[in-house]
C-alpha cells in the first residue's frame, strides 16, 4: 500500500505541473526533492502511460483469434478472418495508439468538447449540435447500414472498448490533464466521425454567402472576376464539349489561408521501368496527433488493404491492395445549399414550403462547459431535417436576414463503410470503378492504377441537381431551386489509360463548364495541375522515384509568371527597389534558402486584397477581396483594365509592398539576408490538450522549419506571427504506390503514436522535411520479418484446441520479439 500511495503523489505532483497548477520549483519544494528527482518522475508518470504493444485480449465479441503485428514505424498490421474481427482488431490497434484522440473526435463531432476543453469551444458544439451528425447518423444511417458495415462497426467499437477495459486505471495522459474517463465505445460515434469529417470538406458555408453577396451588390462582369479560379484547368479536358468559365473560390479559399490537395498516376509509358505509379497527398489544416493512422487490414474475405485510416472509423480510406492503389482529393463540386426561409407574418413559428405552411421543429440541446455555467442551444428544423444556421455563418445582408436554413447531402444515408469495404478488396481499375458507383460523400477525385497497367481518373459521388444554377444562397419554398434527383458517378467526368500517359487532380475543376449539365463548385486555380501536369508530360522518361519525389516540389508557376511584373511596379521607396532585386533574383521556388520565397509570401495576398477592396465595396470586400487573384493577374500581364478597375495598380504594389515589408522588418529583422525562408516558415503542431508550456513540452514536438509554400505541390497555407510564418496546413500524408510490386511507402507529419513521449510520437518529423517515406508492407513474410511487437487477440468461445492462426497471420505472429524502439 505504501508503494501505491508514493506513485500517487508522484502522479499527483506531475499532473499539477503538467496542468499549469504547479511549478516545477513548487513541487520540489513541496515533496523535498531536487529537480533532476522531478524529471524522473515526470518521465516515469509519461512513459507508463504507453501502450503496452504485446498485450494479451481475450474478448466474447471474437469469432476467432485475431493480431495485431507492428513493424519498426508502429504502423498496424490487423489480421483476422471475418469483418467483424478484423474491425475489432482495427478497433484495439487505433486505442493503443490514440485512445485520447479517438474521444477528442467523437467529442467534436457531437458538440461535446466544451464540457472537458471549456469555454473556447463552446461555439463550436452550438454548430456541431446544430449541424447534428449525430442525430443525422442515429436516425438515417445506423438504419441503412449493410450487414456487413454493421459488422465491421460492432467489432471495431468492441475492440476499443476491449482496450479500454484493458487500460482501465492506467489512461493515456490526456484524461489525466483533462479530468475526465472515457465513455465506451458505440457504433454510431465511429459513423458521427466521418459524418463530421465529410462535412469538413463539403461545408464551407461562407462560399455561398460570399458568392451570394457579390451577386446582390455588384454587376455580374465584376462577380465573375471574383468568382473564376485566378487561372483554369481541367482534370479531363476533354469531357464533353463545350466551354464556359468554371467556378472559383471565395476568401475563405484564398492562397494566403487555404492547403490543397493533389494526386497523380504516371502511366507505364511515361516510365523507364515498372509502373504505373500513383502519388497521393492530402493537404489538410496540421495539428497532433496526426490527422491519419496508418493499418493493414488483412483477412476477412478477400480484404488486403494497407494505407492511411481515419482515427475513430475502422477501414483504410485510401491505399493500396495487392493489385489496386487509389487516391483521393476533395472535388468541390457544390452539395450543399443554404435557403432564405418565408416566415407567416402572422405566426413565425412557419415557414412555406412548396405545398403550404409547416411549423418548425425546435430541439434543446444542453452543452456543458468545463469550468463555467452550462449553455442551452435552441436548434431549430425544418420537417425534412434542415437546420436553422444563420449563427454559424455571416450574414448575408448588412442589416441582417431572416432564418437561413441548410440542405446537405450529408443529412442522407450515405454507405461510405461499406463502399470503403469493398474498396480494400479490389483488385483492378474496373472493380474500383464499380465500387466508386456507389460512393455518395464526400465527393472525390480519385486516381486509380492497378498491376495489370491501367490507371485513370474518376470523379465519385453524388451531386444534387438543380433546375436553377447558383453560387450563392436560395430562395425557400419555391420549386425551381428544391433537389430533383442526383448525378452519381457513372455520369461524372472520369478518364482511363488516356494517350498522354498521366492523370491528375489539384482541387481543380473536374471538366469544362458545359460539359458538367450545371453542376458546379468552388474550385482551385490551375498553378498546381499545370505544375504537376509539366513534370509527368515532358519528353524525357521518368522513374519511380521521380514520380513520388514531385509531392515535394516547391515550384510556383505563380511566381515564376508574375514575381517580375510586381518587382517592376516596386520603385517608389529605396526598400521597395531592394526588396524588388530579391523579387526578380528569385527561381520561384519555395526552397529553404530563398529571400524571394519570403517576401512573396507577405506581399501577394496583400497584393490581390488591396486589388479588391479597390473595386468591391467594403461589406463585400469582406468576404471577397482576398478572390481578386485573377484580376492582379490580368492586370501585372498588362492586360486592358475592365471599365470598372479605376485604380492604379503601381500605388496599390507600392502599398501592398510597404505593408509586407514593415511585417517582415518586424517579425525577422532588419535585413533581407535574414529572412530566408528557412528561417521563416515552421510548423508548430498544436495539441488541443495542452494548456501549459509544461504540458505543450511534453505533448508537442519542437517547431520544425519546412519549405513549400501557396500554390506549390508541397502546398502550405501559413499564417503571420509576431516571429515567423507558421504554417496551419499542408500535406496531411504522403503515399506513394508502384504497381510493378507490392512497394509502397508513406509518411504522417509527426508519427503513428498519439501518446506523449512514445518512440512513435515524433519519428516520423524527420522524414517529411527530407522528401523521405518509410515502406507500407504487404507482403507477409515481410510484415514477418519487420515486426517487433505484437498483440495478441483470443477469441474467448474458442478452446485451445480450436485456436488457429488468421488467414493472412505472418509465420513468426506467434513469436514474442523485444521492441528496440521502445
Amino acid at each position: 500500500m505504501a508503494r501505491r500511495a508514493t506513485v500517487g503523489v508522484k502522479t499527483e505532483a506531475v499532473i499539477s505541473v503538467l496542468r499549469g497548477e504547479s511549478t516545477v520549483d513548487e513541487v520540489c519544494r513541496r515533496q523535498g526533492i531536487q529537480s533532476s528527482t522531478y524529471r524522473r518522475w515526470q518521465h516515469g508518470v509519461v512513459a507508463g502511460r504507453h501502450s503496452d504493444a504485446e498485450a494479451t485480449i481475450t474478448d466474447s465479441a471474437l469469432a476467432r483469434d485475431a493480431h495485431i503485428a507492428r513493424d519498426r514505424w508502429g504502423v498496424a498490421h490487423c489480421s483476422a478472418d471475418s469483418v467483424a474481427d478484423l474491425g475489432f482488431a482495427a478497433g484495439v490497434a487505433q486505442a493503443q495508439d490514440r485512445l485520447w484522440q479517438l474521444d477528442y473526435r467523437r467529442r467534436v463531432a457531437d458538440g461535446r468538447l466544451a464540457a472537458v476543453l471549456g469555454s473556447d469551444h463552446v461555439s463550436m458544439d452550438r454548430e456541431h449540435r446544430t449541424l447534428g451528425f449525430r442525430r443525422i447518423v442515429e436516425q438515417v444511417e445506423m438504419p441503412a447500414l449493410s450487414d456487413e458495415a454493421a459488422a465491421a462497426l460492432d467489432g471495431y467499437a468492441a475492440g476499443v472498448n476491449a482496450w479500454m477495459g484493458h487500460v482501465a486505471g492506467n489512461l493515456p495522459l490526456e484524461f489525466d490533464l483533462l479530468g475526465y474517463e472515457p465513455e465506451p465505445w458505440a457504433p454510431s460515434d465511429s459513423l458521427a466521425i466521418m459524418r463530421y469529417f465529410w462535412w469538413t470538406l463539403t461545408g464551407r458555408l461562407s462560399q455561398l454567402v460570399a458568392a451570394e453577396r457579390l451577386q446582390r451588390r455588384v454587376e455580374p462582369e465584376v462577380a465573375a472576376w471574383f468568382l473564376t479560379p485566378e487561372t483554369v484547368s481541367y482534370i479531363v479536358p476533354d469531357w464533353g464539349a463545350g466551354g464556359g468559365t468554371p467556378g472559383g473560390a471565395a476568401e475563405a479559399d484564398s492562397p494566403a489561408d487555404t492547403p490543397g490537395s493533389n494526386n497523380w498516376v504516371a502511366g507505364r509509358s511515361r516510365l523507364d521501368r515498372g509502373g504505373p505509379v500513383l502519388a497521393a497527398d492530402p493537404h489538410w489544416p496540421v495539428a497532433f496527433p496526426d490527422m491519419w493512422y496508418e493499418q493493414h487490414l488483412c483477412g476477412a474475405e478477400g480484404t488486403d488493404v494497407i494505407g492511411p485510416a481515419y482515427p475513430g472509423a475502422p477501414w483504410v480510406v485510401f491505399g493500396r491492395t495487392r493489385g489496386l492503389a487509389w487516391g483521393r482529393t476533395n472535388n468541390v463540386t457544390s452539395t450543399r445549399d443554404l435557403y432564405h426561409e418565408q416566415i407567416d407574418p402572422t405566426d413565425p413559428s412557419r415557414y412555406r414550403t412548396i405545398d403550404g405552411w409547416e411549423r418548425f421543429i425546435e430541439l434543446s440541446e444542453r452543452i456543458d462547459v468545463a469550468g463555467s455555467d452550462t449553455v442551452t442551444e435552441r436548434v431549430r428544423l425544418t420537417a425534412d431535417g434542415r437546420p436553422v444556421v444563420n449563427d454559424f455563418i455571416p450574414a448575408v445582408e448588412a442589416e441582417g436576414d431572416g432564418p437561413i436554413t441548410l440542405r446537405w447531402l450529408g443529412q442522407e444515408a450515405i454507405g461510405d463503410v461499406q463502399t470503403l469495404i469493398d474498396l480494400g478488396r479490389a483488385n483492378t481499375v474496373i472493380e474500383a470503378r464499380r465500387v466508386f458507383s456507389r460512393w455518395r460523400l464526400s465527393l472525390w477525385n480519385a486516381v486509380l492504377a492497378d498491376a495489370d497497367g491501367h490507371f485513370g481518373y474518376q470523379m465519385c459521388g453524388s451531386v444534387p441537381e438543380r433546375a436553377v444554377v447558383t453560387r450563392g444562397t436560395r430562395p425557400g419554398g419555391d420549386a425551381d431551386h428544391i433537389w430533383s434527383g442526383y448525378r452519381n458517378t457513372p455520369d461524372l467526368p472520369g478518364e482511363f489509360d488516356p494517350d498522354r500517359g498521366w492523370v491528375a487532380s489539384a482541387n481543380n475543376p473536374p471538366a469544362p463548364p458545359d460539359s458538367m449539365g450545371g453542376l458546379y463548385g468552388t474550385y482551385a486555380d490551375g498553378y498546381r495541375h499545370d505544375r504537376i501536369g509539366r513534370a509527368l508530360g515532358g519528353e524525357e522518361w521518368l522513374t519511380a522515384a521521380q514520380v513520388g519525389d514531385l509531392q515535394d516540389d516547391n515550384l510556383s508557376l505563380r511566381a515564376e509568371e508574375l514575381a517580375r511584373p510586381v518587382a517592376r511596379r516596386m520603385r517608389a521607396t529605396p526598400r521597395l527597389r531592394r526588396a524588388a532585386r530579391w523579387l526578380r533574383r528569385w527561381n520561384g521556388r519555395f526552397d529553404a534558402d530563398q529571400v524571394g520565397a519570403t517576401i512573396w509570401t507577405a506581399l501577394w495576398p496583400r497584393l490581390v486584397q488591396r486589388v479588391g477592396a479597390a473595386v468591391l465595396d467594403p461589406f463585400t470586400a469582406q468576404l471577397n477581396a482576398g478572390n481578386a487573384g485573377g484580376l492582379a493577374r490580368h492586370l501585372l500581364l498588362g492586360q486592358p483594365p475592365p471599365g470598372f478597375f479605376t485604380a492604379d495598380l503601381t500605388d496599390l504594389v507600392s502599398a501592398a509592398g510597404e505593408d509586407a515589408l514593415d511585417y517582415l522588418e518586424r517579425s525577422l529583422g532588419p535585413t533581407a539576408r535574414s529572412w530566408r525562408w528557412g528561417r521563416a516558415q515552421f510548423m508548430v503542431l498544436r495539441h488541443p490538450a495542452a494548456r501549459s508550456d509544461a504540458a505543450r513540452r511534453i505533448l508537442e514536438p519542437d517547431p520544425v522549419p519546412c519549405a513549400g509554400g501557396m500554390g506549390v505541390v508541397n502546398n502550405r497555407s501559413s499564417r503571420e506571427t509576431s516571429t515567423r510564418f507558421e504554417v496551419t496546413g499542408g500535406p496531411s500524408y504522403r503515399f506513394v504506390a508502384d504497381m510493378a510490386s507490392l512497394e509502397a511507402k508513406g509518411c504522417m507529419l509527426a508519427g503513428q503514436s498519439g501518446q506523449a513521449g512514445h518512440p512513435h510520437a515524433f519519428d516520423q518529423l524527420k522524414l517529411w522535411p527530407a522528401g523521405e517515406y518509410h515502406p507500407l508492407l504487404l507482403d507477409g513474410a515481410a510484415v514477418a520479418a519487420a515486426t517487433v511487437a505484437t498483440t495478441r487477440l483470443f477469441s474467448r468461445a474458442l478452446t485451445d484446441r480450436a485456436r488457429s492462426t488468421p488467414a493472412c497471420a505472418p509465420a513468426s505472429a506467434g513469436r514474442r520479439r523485444s521492441d528496440p524502439w521502445r
